[in-house]
Parts: C-alpha cells; sequence; structure tokens
C-alpha cells in the first residue's frame, strides 16, 4: 500500500469483533474513517474490541486519539480494548505511556485470549 492510502475492515473471530487496519492512519488519511468506525461498533453493542495495527505503516497523534477516546468509552461502559501491533508501534506506545493503559499485544491469538478473559469477568454471554 503506498503512502497515503489505508483500508479499515471489520472482522469477527471467534465471536469478538476485530477492527483490522492496514497502511497510515493519520489526520490526512485515515483516521477520520477509523473513528467512524469504532464509534459504529460500540454504539451497536459491541464493548469488547481487539485493534489490529499490524499493518499499519503510520499512525500519528490523530489516530492515537481514536484509540485512547475508544478506550476510554468502552472502559465507562464496562468494556475492554485490545491492541494488536509489531514492534515499530510498539515503540510509539511505550514512549506515550499507553502500554501502561491499554492491553498492548504482539499477536491476534494473546489480544483474543485477553478478550476472552475480558468478556468472562464482565459477564458476557461465553463465546463459541
Amino acid at each position: 500500500m503506498s503512502a497515503g492510502q489505508y483500508a479499515v475492515d471489520v472482522l469477527t473471530a471467534d465471536g469478538i469483533t476485530i477492527v483490522d487496519l492496514e497502511g497510515d492512519i493519520d489526520f490526512e488519511s485515515g483516521a477520520s474513517e477509523f473513528k467512524a468506525v469504532m464509534s459504529r461498533e460500540i454504539d451497536a453493542g459491541e464493548h469488547h474490541l481487539v485493534v489490529d495495527l499490524t499493518r499499519v505503516d503510520l499512525m500519528d497523534s490523530t489516530g492515537l486519539g481514536v484509540l485512547v477516546r475508544s478506550e476510554q468509552r468502552l472502559r465507562r461502559l464496562g468494556g475492554s480494548l485490545a491492541v494488536i501491533c509489531g514492534d515499530r508501534l510498539h515503540r510509539i506506545f511505550t514512549i506515550t505511556g499507553l502500554c501502561d493503559v491499554m492491553g498492548i499485544h504482539g499477536t491476534r491469538i494473546e489480544a483474543l485470549q485477553e478478550m476472552r478473559r475480558s468478556k468472562d469477568a464482565a459477564g458476557a454471554p461465553p463465546v463459541a
């Protein structure tokens, strides 16, 4: 994917919603759609979400803001957010301190396991 391009897909794995991003998520290219998708999913009752950033090339403060606001909103609703990212973005989460407030994972398997535990702890119906 070339600079400035992005894709946002919504998937389901094991009954858990995954927002899968690719490309640049910044003020100019993907953040507004990312924000709209997150709002739509939360408004639809999805209170335990996984965001997969493993194919994101660039994320600026606008994209980080979408994650922070979504995590805060989910927490108020008794939900949770798990983020999957590679080393490059993980460094940004570490520098900004977001690793201390969000569940950051290196693989989809780890994130889905955390989400199952969160849903169980919240009393959500078991995931098949």
